[in-house]
């Protein structure tokens, strides 16, 4: 009861304080611990990494960013402040996993900042933003961490499915990881049509497909059926980006503005 009597700017600080700590905890313990072995097995951790930097400035930016007094007190700041704090401190509890290397874990925590991030998304999605700053930083913000969060996703179940005894590069597993990538490209690929943040989504996964492709066909094996598909999914997800990003300018430029100088094209 006493949390909910608090200021606004109050509950926005101490989420920022929050958030920002999960955050410097995830930081800070990736860089002290080693990498487990199974989430290297399609591609270097270098590749996540570099994405996830990315994500953890963007998700420290907003955190800022809501605590101010001009802003902490819009309804979709509140809605989302506690699932956001909660998926700030997940990824530190991640990193913190990876010396137990038991994969399952791992990939527990994961769906449950999966879990908070589609609930902030789907807020977001239906949220009235009239302010072209927010709508930048909650899109941007949120947009490129559930697209990272895809691919890692994808990368922990891979290992989790060598953890129970499948082998890499048998081929029934293959096919398996294939299908899986192709049918998450495609679904990305829809989603850059249906909103401004499935623009931010297509492009976070599309750096990690692309990547991971190069991997496999500059690696000393063989390129596998698993890099042709990359390869495959970054081009539809590649094309799908270019077109949604052609229909978003088209309705940016063909709209009119509203009273607030807004547009139904503003990404």
């Amino acid at each position: 009861m006493m949390i909910r009597n608090l200021p606004d700017q109050t509950k926005a600080a101490v989420a920022c304080g929050l958030s920002l700590a999960g955050l410097l905890w995830a930081l800070f313990a990736s860089l002290l611990l080693p990498v487990p072995e199974a989430l290297e097995l399609i591609a270097p951790m270098g590749i996540w990494t570099a994405l996830w930097f990315v994500v953890l400035g963007t998700a420290a930016a907003y955190s800022l960013w809501q605590a101010r007094s001009g802003v902490c007190g819009e309804d979709l700041h509140r809605q989302i402040r506690t699932p956001v704090v909660l998926a700030c401190l997940l990824q530190g509890l991640w990193i913190q996993f990876w010396p137990v290397g038991t994969v399952l874990v791992e990939l527990g925590v994961l769906l449950g900042q999966s879990l908070l991030l589609v609930c902030v998304l789907y807020t977001i999605d239906h949220a009235e933003l009239p302010d072209r700053a927010d709508r930048w930083m909650t899109r941007v913000t949120f947009g490129l961490w559930g697209g990272w969060l895809v691919a890692i996703l994808l990368m922990t179940a891979v290992a989790y499915g060598v953890e129970l005894g499948f082998e890499i590069n048998e081929p029934t597993f293959k096919i398996v990881v294939s299908l899986v990538v192709l049918l998450s490209a495609l679904a990305l690929c829809a989603l850059s049509f249906r909103n401004p943040v499935g623009i931010y989504l297509n492009v976070a996964a599309l750096w990690s497909v692309c990547w991971v492709a190069v991997e496999r066909y500059v690696s000393a094996h063989e390129a596998s059926l698993v890099a042709v598909v990359c390869s495959i999914a970054a081009g539809l997800m590649f094309l799908c980006l270019l077109l949604a990003l052609r229909q978003r300018l088209s309705l940016k430029f063909a709209a009119p503005a509203d009273s607030n100088g807004t547009s139904q094209g503003d990404t």
